[in-house]
């Protein structure tokens, strides 16, 4: 990691989701450092998400124009619970900021899981057919019918299909949701 720059773009969930703690990486020509997983696995977050198109965010921002190692960590419903972000935060922070701090982690691993399909709202008609206020990670068997925009129905495309940031209330061409599929 000497010489690459990280950074972390902290947010808070706005509905439940079945890993409360989670990071997202995102789309990059190139490969992680794997010591990020036991760093982020240490410090309670459950699951990693890899993002398979360019996104709105500071983090893609961050790796795909100044070469950081970036990702957006999902800290839970910090608002409700004023500690959670000491408890989470600061111990990962301390060890980053160590002198390496990737040399003495324990073995850890998190639940991956890969962007099968951006869920983009292209009319004013879409509308999840399934109740938008779900948990992120929520699974669907294959072919549940997930939403519908226009005259097209979006159906989940395989058995464990999890749908993560449902919103229908995006303005139309932004991203709606994204599906899921768990790395064995």
């Amino acid at each position: 990691m000497d010489g690459i720059g990280w950074q972390l773009d902290l947010h808070s969930t706005i509905k439940p989701s079945l890993h409360e703690h989670f990071a997202l990486m995102p789309a990059c020509m190139r490969d992680y450092d794997d010591s990020w997983v036991p760093m982020l696995a240490a410090h309670g977050f459950t699951a990693l998400v890899k993002q398979k198109s360019p996104a709105h965010t500071f983090s893609h921002f961050t790796c795909t124009q100044l070469g950081y190692e970036s990702f957006t960590l999902e800290c839970g419903a910090i608002g409700t619970d004023s500690g959670a972000l000491d408890r989470v935060l600061t111990p990962l922070l301390q060890d980053l900021l160590a002198e390496a701090p990737f040399a003495h982690l324990p073995t850890a691993t998190l639940q991956r899981y890969r962007v099968t399909q951006d869920l983009r709202k292209t009319s004013e008609d879409f509308h999840f057919l399934v109740d938008e206020q779900c948990a992120n990670f929520t699974r669907f068997g294959a072919g549940t019918p997930l939403a519908q925009d226009g005259d097209h129905c979006i159906s989940a495309p395989t058995d464990d299909c999890a749908l993560l940031f449902a919103n229908s209330a995006v303005p139309v061409g932004d991203r709606a949701g994204l599906l899921l599929q768990p790395c064995r």
